[in-house]
């Protein structure tokens, strides 16, 4: 099986694909040989050691950040990308930043204490807290009579005088850096009536910017209460004050910038809000203006609607009004009327109260009292006559009942039954009904029609046996007693 052919420019490509892929960022130390600084501002030249040597380029926009004296023979430590330059199958190192050899222990001290704050989650996005868009007051954190401070101060009165500025004076290099730059934020976070905090120096090597490298520092500033700008060195230097803090400006004047909007950019912005809340302000009262007119509308057709309905009223109760005169007339009237059939009732009333009278005197003559007296006498005969034949036939229909209710009264009586030939048979003063209550050796007591006789037991047995008359003595419970 034969590999495919490629072409100069495929295998080119794909190693520097793979030289890019593999490798990534390098730090590589050498000694500077070749060095040639293009007009366009582009580094060229040699990395070497005593057994190799590397291309190396040094782009002008990396390049003019560079603090070091680079010369022939310089010993450095060149931090980038490996690539390849396809047109002359070159293999080279892309430079990002260049550092004096010595300055190694401090790069490795750097990314040590950079990677146990970051396992302890000090550099967490999440806890970043956003700087204000509108700053009125803002506290500086730098060296006094430093360029960094004149440069942003000159940059905050050029774009926004309006803005109040603190000093908290601090050195930012040497042995008292630290200590200085710890009790100035000790006294923001006491003191400040500020927005925002920029803590700022200007550029210098890795050792002059060691005290921002430092772990207090780094929990100082996340634990202030305000938000934290770091603006240390130029924008390719990196400190752990940058990852600390909430908000990380390349420059001390990039910082002040960022929170510094130019005062036109407030003054477009205030006209603005100014037509806008104009316009929303004609708006709002278009529309107040169209709801009062249509409330004065509806006012004036209630208050319409209204009055007609009261004079409608108005108009029914005058109606229903008269004139005093009027009404005195017309009582005046109704009163003569009253008084006329009254004056007629009694007229009447005396005229049947006469006619009675009358009457009464005519049934009070003799012949009158006389024919009375005959009429109640006949009256009273009848009644007599009425009340004698009511008892007569209430007596005699009593007497049948009677009759009727003793003859009933024979028919169920034992005394009968006795002279129709039955006995009713005693022993010990009790009535016998059936043979099993008769007891040996006790004497009986028969009651007959005509009177009573007392036997023995043992004769009635052999009379009735000697007959064939067992069990056929009729025997009766004396209803009489």
């Amino acid at each position: 099986m034969h590999n495919s052919v490629l072409k100069v420019s495929e295998l080119n490509r794909n190693i520097r694909q793979m030289l890019e892929n593999q490798y990534g960022d390098v730090q590589v130390e050498g000694e500077i040989s070749n060095l040639s600084k293009a007009s366009s501002g582009h580094w060229y030249f040699t990395l070497k050691d005593q057994q190799a040597q590397l291309r190396c380029a040094f782009f002008k926009f990396q390049a003019q950040y560079c603090r070091l004296n680079v010369q022939h023979g310089s010993k450095v430590i060149a931090r980038g990308k490996l690539s390849l330059y396809e047109g002359r199958g070159d293999y080279q190192l892309i430079v990002q930043s260049l550092a004096d050899a010595g300055e190694g222990q401090l790069q490795q001290a750097f990314l040590a204490l950079k990677n146990k704050l970051a396992q302890q989650g000090l550099f967490d996005p999440s806890r970043k807290r956003p700087v204000p868009e509108k700053v009125f007051k803002v506290a500086l954190i730098t060296a006094q009579g430093s360029a960094a401070l004149q440069d942003m101060l000159s940059i905050l009165a050029r774009r926004n005088p309006m803005i109040a500025v603190e000093l908290y004076p601090a050195s930012v290099q040497g042995a008292q850096a630290v200590p200085d730059l710890l009790r100035a934020l000790a006294q923001v976070q006491a003191y400040s009536q500020a927005q925002v905090v920029i803590l700022g120096r200007g550029g210098g090597s890795l050792e002059d910017l060691w005290a921002f490298n430092n772990e207090q520092l780094a929990h100082a500033i996340r634990a202030c209460r305000l938000p934290v700008i770091s603006a240390v060195g130029h924008e390719t230097d990196f400190s752990i004050s940058d990852w600390a803090a909430d908000l990380r400006a390349p420059t001390p004047s990039a910082a002040a910038e960022l929170v510094s909007p130019l005062m036109s950019d407030w003054q477009e912005r205030c006209q603005a809000l100014s037509l806008r809340l104009r316009r929303e302000f004609l708006r709002s009262l278009e529309q107040k203006q169209f709801a009062l007119a249509y409330s004065q509308q509806q006012l004036q057709q209630q208050m319409q609607w209204q009055w007609q309905r009261q004079q409608h009223r108005l108009a029914q109760t005058q109606s229903r009004l008269r004139h005093p005169a009027e009404q005195l007339a017309k009582a005046q009237l109704r009163l003569q009327s009253l008084e006329q059939r009254l004056q007629q009732g009694v007229q009447q009333q005396l005229n049947r109260q006469q006619q009675g009278l009358s009457l009464l005197g005519k049934g009070l003559s003799l012949s009158g009292l006389e024919r009375r007296q005959q009429q109640l006498a006949q009256q009273l005969k009848g009644l007599q006559q009425s009340l004698n034949q009511s008892q007569h036939n209430r007596l005699q229909r009593a007497g049948q009942a009677l009759a009727m209710r003793a003859q009933a009264l024979a028919q169920l009586s034992p005394l009968a039954t006795l002279g129709r030939g039955y006995a009713i048979v005693y022993q010990q003063q009790r009535a016998i009904s059936r043979l099993s209550e008769l007891e040996q050796d006790k004497p009986l007591q028969l009651r007959l029609q005509d009177g009573e006789c007392q036997v023995r037991l043992e004769q009635i047995n052999k009379v009735s046996q000697s007959q064939g008359l067992e069990g056929k003595l009729a025997c009766h419970p004396d209803k009489s007693q």
